[in-house]
């Protein structure tokens, strides 16, 4: 999307975990970051088995929960993803909150009306995630 943005550009690029492979694994970070130059955009985990989806959602909302004020200025959520399988829920993190709160039902990449709702989710959130890059703070403070 940022390619065909005619306007400022977030600058985003992706960072994908390769060394938590299971839901079993100790790592603290998702499977997917999404970047933009200054902060975290939106986070995914993916599962391979349908059933684990409540499982990954789970993990979305104990990985990495310590997202602020710091680097995300007057940003109050955090969009989310989580895959299962065929399945595909779209989920957010409130600032302060933990866990996260799930969006609708969860969608199915096998059928052609639920996959064409997910094209839709993605255009919507990457003017959403453009709107919340505009309240990240002026000065951004990395803490490691």
């Amino acid at each position: 999307m940022d390619t065909y943005d005619q306007g400022p550009k977030l600058g985003m690029r992706r960072k994908k975990n390769y060394a938590d492979n299971s839901a079993a694994g100790k790592g603290k970070r998702p499977d997917f970051f999404l970047l933009s130059s200054r902060a975290l955009l939106s986070k995914g985990k993916d599962m391979t088995s349908e059933a684990d989806l409540q499982q990954a959602l789970i993990e979305l909302g104990t990985k990495l929960p310590d997202w602020g004020a710091a680097a995300h200025g007057k940003m109050e959520y955090l969009l989310c993803y989580a895959c299962a399988g065929s399945q595909f829920q779209m989920c957010a993190m409130r600032l302060g909150i933990s866990g996260t709160h799930q969006f609708r039902r969860p969608l199915s990449l096998i059928t052609l009306e639920d996959r064409l709702q997910i094209v839709l989710i993605a255009v919507q959130r990457y003017w959403v995630m453009k709107a919340q890059a505009k309240q990240f703070s002026a000065v951004f403070l990395w803490a490691e």
